[in-house]
């Protein structure tokens, strides 16, 4: 509450302001910017793609457009520092017995490398079978075979004072004692730089299979070498930000230090290799249609915190900051908030809370339709009950088994103790990640009034009248 000022006060007070804002918050609005990002031109707007920064672009020059201030000085544009990483083949095992080279074993049929080693020099073999024959000093030189089960191997390491192998050429385990399956190409993966490089530091663990694991646990292996083939590029990639820097109030000066960080993902999953559904048959003498355009999810939450940017723009300065951040990669593991947050445009101790938008282009009929927002998390914070308290109503997630306050970017900034929570009316329809989650599906008029109180609510945030806060038992920051 500001000032002592009772909130039906203040919400009288603001009223006439706040009804002239509600109004910039439309249905073709929003079914504008929409309909842009679901367009078959952008292809699902998959992280790493031309499309992808197309729909990048579209977002920075629409935060211009309302006059907001750019996140990056003088761009909208923060770089995610994304890499795509892979194999181009097999990796490769030389294996010598008695000093004697035995072919090149395959990955997959004779062993398996764990996480994403690098190739190794030509290594000599220790067999360890206890504790005692581990020896207390690491040595590069050497691969260990660990001839006990996993979880009695890394124990040996441990307390060797070795964790992860580290200091070991190489670190050997019992796979299966038969061969495996030959390798098959995968699809490369994405990855933040951070996280790449630190595989690449680490010490190369294999299970080794089939004859090759009778060889080791026999102590015929003399010396190994692994050759790996690995595929790298840097890819192009951003989050969009844009500010409204806050005034605190007359009571309250250090609310302008506080930042709200409002948040949706632009990304999608771009276009599927094979048609998915009967429902998606193409029209006889028409190609398949296999753009998986992610209209709800999740550019109906994208399009919400336009408008919100909008409606705020056009309104009193706010007393808190306000930051719009648009991130990529939600959809590949959260990369691009993950990034924001290794490297955020404000301290996380001075972030508020983070209101993120996720799937708010259907009603749910669950938890009263047309309109109505239902809250991730809602247990775990103040945020629900003091949004009750002023007069605004809003729905608990009533699918508690799906998780949905951990499957959204709101997660990331919630594991470092920011109070995160997910906004959504998402209703478990069937076009979810479908080819079939098309602009035309969403109902414009439900999203307006539907961002409407999303309006509503981040106005009492942004002006210092709720103070978002963790409830007992409520934060999951990590240990």
């Amino acid at each position: 509450m500001m000032g002592g000022m009772s909130p039906l006060i203040l919400l009288l007070f603001l009223a006439p302001t706040a009804q002239d804002e509600l109004k910039l918050i439309d249905a073709p609005g929003l079914q504008e910017t929409v309909k842009f990002l679901a367009s078959d031109e952008l292809r699902g707007r998959s992280t790493g793609t031309p499309e992808n920064e197309e729909a990048a672009r579209y977002l920075a020059d629409a935060f211009r457009e309302l006059g907001l201030a750019p996140g990056m000085g003088e761009s909208y544009l923060q770089p995610v520092p994304l890499r795509r990483v892979g194999a181009a083949r097999a990796a490769e095992l030389d294996v010598y017995i008695s000093d004697e080279e035995v072919g090149k074993h395959l990955q997959g049929e004779w062993f398996d490398p764990i996480g994403a080693p690098g190739s190794t020099e030509k290594l000599r073999v220790l067999k360890v079978e206890e504790l005692e024959e581990l020896p207390l000093e690491s040595d590069p030189g050497v691969a260990v075979f660990l001839s006990g089960s996993s979880r009695e191997g890394r124990k040996w390491l441990s307390e060797r004072g070795h964790e992860g192998g580290e200091g070991w050429g190489a670190v050997l385990s019992r796979g299966s004692k038969r061969n495996g399956r030959a390798w098959a190409q995968r699809d490369p993966r994405l990855v933040l730089g951070a996280e790449e490089e630190s595989e690449e530091e680490s010490t190369p663990w294999m299970r080794v299979h089939g004859e090759l694991r009778a060889a080791c646990e026999e102590g015929r292996v003399e010396h190994i070498q692994l050759r790996t083939y690995a595929l790298e590029e840097k890819v192009p990639a951003h989050n969009v930000v844009a500010l409204i820097p806050g005034v605190g109030t007359k009571e309250r000066r250090e609310l302008a230090e506080e930042v709200v960080v409002f948040t949706a993902h632009y990304d999608h999953i771009g276009v599927s290799k094979e048609r998915q559904r009967a429902d998606a048959e193409p029209v006889e003498g028409e190609e398949p249609d296999l753009i998986r355009n992610g209209a709800d999810d999740d550019a109906s939450g994208v399009a919400g915190v336009l408008a919100l940017a909008e409606a705020f723009a056009a309104g009193a300065p706010p007393a808190r900051t306000l930051l719009f951040l648009l991130v990529t990669g939600e959809e590949v593991g959260l990369l691009g908030t993950k990034h924001y947050i290794a490297e955020p445009l404000f301290p996380l101790e001075r972030t508020a809370c983070n209101l993120n938008y996720e799937m708010i282009g259907r009603p749910d009929e669950l938890v009263g339709g047309a309109g109505r927002l239902w809250l991730s998390g809602h247990e775990r914070s103040n945020l629900m009950g003091a949004i009750e308290e002023r007069g605004i109503s809003i729905s608990p997630d009533l699918r508690p088994e799906q998780n949905f306050f951990q499957r959204s970017d709101n997660y990331a900034f919630a594991v470092e103790g920011v109070v995160a929570q997910t906004f959504s009316t998402y209703n478990m329809h069937s076009d979810y990640h479908q080819v079939t989650d098309e602009w035309q599906t969403l109902d414009y008029e439900h999203m307006a009034k539907a961002t409407r109180e999303a309006y509503r609510i981040a106005r009492l945030v942004a002006d210092g009248v709720i103070d978002p806060a963790w409830l007992p038992g409520g934060n999951p920051k990590r240990r």
